[in-house]
Parts: structure tokens; sequence; C-alpha cells
């Protein structure tokens, strides 16, 4: 592999690999991330984690894949990924520009967009969806030019109309209106509402209410490069497998649940 590693964290975990990785791995996979908390990130003592870090170590385990790991922005690790110099990014969205040099793998979660409530809200508990809060009069928070899945797109305007949509930058301040009962709803990712509000010490007195508004796949970008697809394919399999076992739903209920 062209790729020269500098500054490469190898995970001291790696000295032990589990007993269903039998066979070897064709290569040590270079995997690029960046940080975006709480999908990637450091921790206090250096190691990389999250929930898109957390579930790629765990899939390159399945496999049997030692693996190495370097920091890199998002926009330079695709172009590395192009030319081989890197061989996996995880939380890659299809597109066919990618398509044209990368391998997609079978999605290995969801990206789920979610409404945020205070669970003393009686009345907002009632709904399942944007129109029952529209009809409610309730009040909704989002991120300024965000798109929140089909329905919150096709009542936008109305919500805005009817002065009951508040638009800012920022999530904290997003759950804190939540919170001190100046919105009743807080759309949002699940995962990072999720982590926002643990991080704010709201996560007690908040629930998600109703079905995802959004529900899309997040996959890993494999490079056509460097990556044979016999290594996609036995990673295709690991994912399968992965998701039957207790460990990844331990994973994902780590950094996708309000109280933990």
């Amino acid at each position: 592999m062209r790729f020269l590693f500098r500054k490469v964290l190898i995970f001291c975990c790696l000295a032990i690999w589990p007993a269903i990785a039998e066979a070897a791995c064709e290569k040590t996979v270079g995997w690029a991330w960046n940080e975006y908390k709480p999908y990637s990130y450091r921790s206090a003592n250096g190691e990389v984690v999250g929930l898109d870090a957390d579930l790629t170590r765990a899939i390159l385990e399945q496999v049997g894949c030692q693996y190495a790991v370097q920091e890199i922005p998002a926009k330079r690790a695709l172009k590395m990924l192009e030319t081989g110099e890197i061989d996996l990014v995880a939380a890659a969205s299809v597109t066919p520009e990618r398509e044209a040099y990368g391998y997609f793998s079978a999605p290995y979660r969801s990206e789920r967009i979610v409404m945020f409530i205070r669970r003393d809200d009686t009345t907002a508990a009632a709904i399942k969806g944007l129109h029952d809060a529209l009809s409610a009069h309730l009040r909704v928070a989002a991120g300024n030019g965000g798109s929140y899945g089909k329905e919150y797109d096709t009542l936008r305007g109305e919500l805005k109309a009817a002065d009951l949509l508040t638009l800012n930058a920022s999530l904290e301040q997003r759950l804190q209106l939540l919170a001190g009962h100046r919105v009743d709803i807080v759309v949002e990712d699940e995962v990072a509402g999720a982590s926002t509000a643990r991080d704010l010490g709201l996560a007690a007195n908040l629930q998600v209410v109703g079905a995802p508004l959004s529900d899309q796949p997040v996959r890993l970008l494999l490079s056509r490069k460097s990556v044979s697809p016999a290594l996609v394919s036995s990673i295709d399999q690991a994912i399968k497998t992965l998701q039957a076992t207790p460990t990844y739903a331990a994973i994902l209920a780590r950094h996708s649940t309000l109280n933990q």
C-alpha cells in the first residue's frame, strides 16, 4: 500500500482477535477519520471513539483485519481514498461520484432524525409526527438550513408562517430552549441529540416521541484502488454477523440512548 502512515495510532486492543475472525485479512487497512463528535473523536486517553469509530473498529475486528488510523480532513480523505493512499472512511452516503472510485459496504447503521420533547409534556407525548405538532400548535426548533426528512421539509413553511419554528445554529441552545419551556420539540439527529443532552445534563428530562422523521442507511466507503472485492464481501458479511450480536446493540445503545 502506498499510503505513508505518519503519526498512526494502532489500537492496543488489536493484540487479541475475536475468535470468530479466524481467516487472515489480506492487508492492514488504512482508515481515515476526522473529528466529528459524537461519531468520531479522541477520548481523554487519546483513543479514537464515537459511534462510527466504535462500529468501524468492531466490523474490522469481526473480519480479522489489523488497521491503522490517521486523522485526515473529510474532503482530503476522499481524495486520498480515490487514489488508493488510504483504504477506508466511515459514515459515507452513496453518490455516483463516489461509486466511481469506491466500494460501498452494506449499511452498518441508520442515521435517524427524531423529535425530542420534555418528559413532562403530555401534549407533545401524544403526537405521532410534525403534522400533529402543527395541529396542536407546538413550537418546534431545528438547525439553520438543514433537511430533517420529508415531513419536515414539507411542513417547514407552514410551521414558520404559524410562528411555530425556531431556527438556529446551536444544538446546545435548542436543547436548552426545550428544557426551559421556550420550545416544545427539537428535531435532531438521534445520536447528536442524545449525546449533547447528556453533556448538558438534560437527558433525564427529555424523551424521543413518534416515529423517526428520516431513517437513512450509513455505509463504509472503501477504495477501488487499494481494496479487493473479496475484502468488501468479507466486510459485508461481518456487518451482517455483527448486527445480530449483543455487542452491536450495546454500541448503538451507548451512543443513542438519552439515559445511561
